[in-house]
């Protein structure tokens, strides 16, 4: 089954590494355009230079997802050199793991402004384009924390912001053939997955390989999920596929949040 998504032009922030790189190459292995954005010029150029060879469209723009201006700059570089904006993949920005007695105001303040802020400055820098044409995808790459509230990580109370923000956009918008969707990871074989899991173990007085094997034992799919199969959910909901789907957020996380259904 073809995604029919071949001609399109898409923003894919936080694109260095992990999921949404993963993402990007999986967009441009469908034909769309590919603007990747991530804060580091080596990531994406190696990323931009691997589409091209294969190819792909692509461009690769520097951007720190926590300014307004540099956001700004960014979407109109990719406007620039792509054309008009029809699919947004917002990928970047992780909160810090950790309990509230521990997360100070300044972290707080930090990844509000890079997530939430960010993801929200994304929108609103694609929304002309997509509403101009009748037509668009906006998927929010958010984490099965914003509706499984941990004592590990209080910062989670920002993915549950970002769910409702979701399902508001994903509301409003609807009737301009916009369709804003989430997806919720859950364990993910990235870097920052592994810190998290160092921290944790750490925390609890056992070895990293330790603690994982008894994390995963707590998935009923038995493993984590690799970035690459959270990226094929990722590219599904920016294709017609989704279309009946509106506000929604997607658990990609093989069964882990017990009561999910």
């Amino acid at each position: 089954m073809r995604l029919e998504i071949e001609a399109a032009t898409a923003v894919v922030t936080g694109a260095g590494r992990g999921i949404g790189a993963a993402t990007a190459r999986l967009l441009a292995a469908e034909g769309v355009g590919v603007a990747a954005l991530a804060r580091s010029e080596g990531d994406l150029s190696a990323l931009v230079d691997e589409l091209e060879r294969a190819g792909g469209r692509a461009v690769a723009i520097v951007a720190d997802m926590s300014d307004g201006a540099s956001i700004d700059n960014a979407f109109a570089q990719a406007r620039d050199a792509l054309g008009p904006i029809e699919l947004l993949v917002n990928n970047a920005g992780a909160s810090p793991f950790g309990p509230f007695d521990a997360v100070t105001d300044e972290q707080w303040i930090e990844a509000f402004t890079l997530k939430v802020l960010g993801y929200t400055r994304a929108i609103r820098a694609v929304l002309p384009d997509m509403r101009a044409a009748g037509k668009g995808r906006i998927v929010n790459v958010v984490g099965s924390g914003g509706r499984f509230a941990s004592p590990d990580y209080a910062l989670g109370a920002l993915n549950a912001a970002m769910l409702h923000l979701t399902k508001s956009v994903g509301d409003r918008f609807a009737g301009d053939g916009v369709r804003v969707l989430a997806v919720n990871p859950g364990l993910t074989s990235t870097g920052r997955m592994l810190d998290a899991l160092e921290t944790w173990a750490a925390d609890a007085g056992v070895s990293v390989e330790q603690f994982t094997a008894e994390h995963v034992k707590s998935i009923p799919l038995g493993r984590a999920a690799t970035p690459e199969e959270i990226a094929q959910v990722i590219c599904v909901l920016c294709s017609p596929l989704g279309d009946l789907t509106i506000g929604s957020a997607f658990q990609a996380d093989g069964g882990g949040p017990r009561g999910a259904f």
